[in-house]
């Protein structure tokens, strides 16, 4: 009998079920495909390996896709569709399954946890984002109004996350910020921050796309990143270091940043990458910078980047946006800068102009990068996981 089940929303990394080994976790898997330039919300960037102790049994329609890629303005037929599936499926899985853990927001499986909890079944939810905030963030960003529909919705959502939250046997987080907002609704919330597959990221090689000094941005091109910020801040350093600014990924906001930056011959766009080939070419480059606004969107989130930067010890410019500055000022891997285009590019020339800061900085990379290794920063949550199934 397996005992393990996992219920995991695409946009969400299933190292949660693959670092339970040597327990067997079967999984269903929800696919959500957003509007922007049909981007699919999966696991591009993703630590996640393939292990042998994860099986995905079903894959769920992939839903309309909500604005701005926010599972919380998707529309009430998507969610309808989400629970009848999950519902045709519960008497199979109250047979076979004891332990139930939720890695999707969490309005979308309440009532599905609510009735386990009913059967006596052990529910885990993992909360890896702050879905109503960001939603709210996403449309001021864009300039829209939010209209009475959506606020309601969005209440509705709100709603639904204290319900499970108070239904289920333990949460889990993965920011401070989700820790605090959870723990006022439950005495079960754990804090366990983000981290990178240190492991893994030892073994791949080296990348250089230029032959000079390189500035790398790796991650999501949404609005509250700051990825024009970063634009705007190699342009005056370019000059000054003869560097070149390589960004890697997408995102809704990838073909406004290209149009903002023209053609300028030392910015390159790579687009979507293999997570491990994007690795490699930040493992190559000089300076990893983290341009974030300074934003609600930024300031709920536990951003991987900040420990992938550290993994690949490479010194990072990140400004003071968001837990990732916590997490660079506790190692010092990096500088802290404002989240404006004349800070962010007084931090790159001092990194790359002072060579002791830069070694310094770069062997606290090397000193503490096993700190933020995902099976390391999660470890309570694989022990109570196993408390669960034992």
């Amino acid at each position: 009998m397996r005992r393990i089940f996992g219920i995991n929303c695409a946009c969400d990394p299933t190292e949660f079920f693959t670092m339970l080994s040597p327990q067997r976790v079967d999984t269903v898997l929800l696919k959500i495909r957003a509007r922007e330039a049909g981007r699919h919300l999966g696991n591009v960037y993703s630590t996640t390996r393939g292990h042998e102790n994860m099986r995905v049994i079903l894959t769920l329609p992939k839903l309309s896709g909500p604005k701005f890629g926010n599972p919380a303005l998707l529309s009430w037929l998507d969610y309808s569709i989400h629970f009848l599936c999950i519902l045709t499926m519960l008497p199979w899985l109250l047979i076979f399954y004891n332990t139930f853990i939720f890695i999707c927001p969490p309005f979308f499986d309440t009532v599905t946890a609510s009735i386990m909890r009913l059967f006596k079944m052990k529910v885990v939810i993992v909360v890896t984002d702050a879905w109503v905030e960001q939603a709210k963030s996403s449309l001021e960003m864009a300039g829209k109004k939010m209209t009475s529909l959506t606020r309601f919705k969005l209440g509705v959502g709100r709603a639904f996350e204290i319900f499970a939250a108070k239904s289920a046997n333990e949460i889990f987080v993965v920011s401070k910020f989700l820790f605090d907002l959870n723990r006022g609704w439950s005495d079960k919330v754990f804090f366990i921050p983000n981290g990178a597959d240190v492991g893994n990221i030892e073994q791949l090689p080296q990348k250089r796309m230029f032959d000079r000094p390189t500035i790398v941005y790796l991650g999501g091109f949404e609005q509250w990143r700051g990825v024009d910020l970063l634009v705007d801040a190699y342009k005056l350093v370019r000059d000054k270091t003869r560097a070149k600014l390589l960004l890697i990924g997408g995102g809704p906001d990838l073909e406004r940043v290209k149009k903002y930056a023209g053609d300028h011959p030392g910015i390159k766009f790579t687009g979507y990458l293999k997570h491990d080939e994007a690795i490699s070419y930040v493992k190559g480059a000089d300076v990893a910078v983290m341009p974030a606004r300074d934003c609600l969107a930024a300031r709920t989130v536990s951003s991987i980047k900040c420990f992938e930067y550290i993994a690949c010890e490479t010194p990072a410019i990140v400004t003071d946006s968001g837990e990732h500055a916590y997490w660079t000022k506790k190692y010092n891997t990096g500088i802290v800068v404002k989240d404006t285009p004349e800070a962010i590019a007084d931090g790159i020339l001092r990194l790359l102009n002072n060579k002791n800061l830069y070694e310094a900085t770069k062997e606290n990379c090397r000193n503490h990068k096993w700190d933020v290794d995902f099976k390391r920063t999660r470890k309570i949550y694989v022990k109570k996981l196993q408390e669960q199934a034992s």
